[in-house]
């Protein structure tokens, strides 16, 4: 928690500093929150990162989606997979890996089964952890 709150910290500091925050600084600070257990605070800085000109990425869709699994958030992360495609940003083995295992999590084994017959469909290779 403390990394947590430091991170959060000297992200919230840059514009202090004139130091415009980019997608890595929001990415960085996005997966912080989400080792933190932060979902809401993940949500939130990934909803304002269009206000701020900033394009979220695949990374930042990816982080934020793990955030909402950790914190069993298990509609706003289907919500946000499925944005994805609006986005114009192709999930990848990390995408389907993180709400394959939030299915898995809360017993949807056959939404996590769904998942994986799309991740097949869009030629996106299992990795090892989804063996």
């Amino acid at each position: 928690m403390f990394f947590c709150k430091q991170g959060l910290h000297l992200f919230e500091e840059m514009p202090l500093r004139q130091v415009r925050p980019n997608e890595i600084s929001y990415n960085a600070t996005i997966s912080l929150l989400e080792k933190g257990g932060q979902w809401e605070r993940a949500l939130h800085l990934f909803l304002s990162m269009p206000e701020r000109q900033i394009a979220p990425n695949i990374i930042s869709y990816n982080a934020t989606i793990s955030a909402l699994e950790r914190g069993q958030q298990r509609q706003g992360a289907l919500q946000l997979f499925g944005s994805m495609e609006e986005a114009d940003i192709q999930p990848d083995v990390v995408s389907y890996n993180s709400s394959i295992s939030g299915c898995n999590r809360v017993g949807q084994w056959q939404t996590a089964l769904n998942f994986f017959e799309a991740m097949q469909q869009k030629t996106v290779s299992p990795d090892a952890l989804m063996n």
